[in-house]
Order: C-alpha cells, then sequence, then structure tokens
C-alpha cells in the first residue's frame, strides 16, 4: 500500500487456479469520528469504476441501505439482532457504485471543506453525508 494505490493479490471463486495482482487508485478517505460513526474511502478501479466504500456501526449503516432490497435488509436485521444477543459486537460494511460526474463534483466540495480554516470537520461532515446517503 501506498497514500494513493492499494494492491491486492485476488483470486475468485469461479476462477480459483487464477491469481492475479490488481492495483486500486484510493481516492478519497474520510476517517471515522464519533458523529459519523462510519470510515469511508473512494477507490478508482483499474477498468476506470469509482466505488465509495463505507464501514461503520451496523445503525449507521443498515439506514443508508437502498430501499427496494427489502429481503435483504430482513435478513441482514435479523443477524445483527442474532449477533447482538449473543453479545457480540458487529461492524457492517457497504458500498456504492459512483457515476464520475456525481464523484468529480461531490469531490471539488470535499477538498474545500478539507482546506477550510474554520469549521474544517463539520463542513467534513456535510460533504460526507452528501455522498454516503
Amino acid at each position: 500500500r501506498t497514500p494513493t494505490m492499494i494492491y491486492v493479490r485476488e483470486s475468485h471463486a469461479e476462477k480459483m487456479d487464477i491469481i492475479q495482482d490488481v492495483s486500486y487508485e484510493i481516492l478519497n478517505v474520510l476517517e471515522f469520528n464519533s458523529t459519523r460513526k462510519r470510515q469511508s474511502v473512494v477507490c478508482r478501479y483499474p477498468n476506470g469504476r469509482l466505488v465509495l466504500y463505507c464501514k461503520g456501526a451496523d445503525n449507521v449503516i443498515y439506514e443508508r441501505l437502498v430501499d427496494g432490497s427489502n429481503d435483504i435488509k430482513t435478513v441482514t436485521r435479523e443477524h445483527l439482532e442474532q449477533f447482538g444477543s449473543a453479545g457480540l459486537r458487529t461492524l457492517c460494511l457497504a458500498y456504492k457504485e459512483l457515476h464520475p460526474d456525481v464523484y468529480e463534483n461531490w469531490n471539488k466540495k470535499f477538498l474545500h471543506a478539507k482546506s477550510s480554516l474554520s469549521d474544517r470537520e463539520k463542513k467534513l461532515d456535510e460533504v460526507h453525508s452528501y455522498l454516503c446517503s
């Protein structure tokens, strides 16, 4: 890993005998804080695809899941309840594909908030919420 790239050795279930090294460009990192209760990273795949990955508290991630996937949401909620009643802490992962125009517009706001001299954390929370809603 470098500050702007991550290198992953991948194998996939459907191609078990093929192992490949893939590099992903890390475009933005939105650090965890106690307000957001999540951390996110925007990556560019080798084919140009832009993806936002987010990890965080189960309730914070769950409330941001896309409507229309009710079967998955129901099963996920059941699993979270089972883990919770067993005394286990949970951390959820989610991703969202980003259109290049949406990303470019957001990135301008992110860079402005990141370089702000006043209310930087508040501004970063606002731009983070825009992308992660």
